[in-house]
């Protein structure tokens, strides 16, 4: 059985924009957005990022899971053969496998950059919260991921 070739052209436009309120706290921008296209086939990945106090680097979060989503993407794309003989394979991996590997694989560059970081970068705690270490609320508190915020990503491939 094999699939049908269709010559398409894809176009993508997007931009980051700093909000109001952003600007006028002194926030950064904390959204993300990327995309790639190969061969007919087109991913655009978005990302809003936190925009609390509780996640300051949370442009740092949107921009590691657009980069994680679209690495995912391609490596998709990249056993695609494979996986269009199967839909029922390529829906499963999808549905069961791609979140997990993009939590992973967002966590491990979030603590990477954490590991990196932490010791040249100070960090400003609210007056009052001398010792304290940002912790991940969902997980254990060894983890210094909240910092970065997880993002809400989305991400599409046509």
């Amino acid at each position: 059985m094999g699939v049908n070739s269709l010559s398409v052209q894809w176009r993508a436009v997007g931009k980051r924009v700093r909000g109001v309120s952003h600007v006028q706290s002194g926030k950064p921008c904390q959204d993300a957005v990327d995309w790639w296209e190969q061969e007919g086939v087109a991913a655009l990945v978005v990302a809003d990022g936190h925009g609390s106090d509780r996640s300051p680097r949370s442009d740092v979060g949107a921009a590691f899971a657009v980069d994680v989503a679209l690495n995912a993407l391609r490596s998709l794309h990249a056993n695609s053969d494979l996986a269009l003989a199967n839909l029922r394979a390529l829906k499963h991996l999808a549905d069961e496998q791609l979140p997990r590997l993009l939590v992973r694989d967002w966590r491990d560059r979030v603590l990477a950059h954490h590991a990196a970081t932490v010791a040249t970068t100070p960090t400003t705690l609210p007056e009052g919260a001398e010792g304290a270490v940002p912790t991940d609320p969902a997980g254990p508190a060894d983890e210094p991921v909240s910092g970065l915020g997880v993002p809400a990503a989305s991400a599409d491939a046509r």
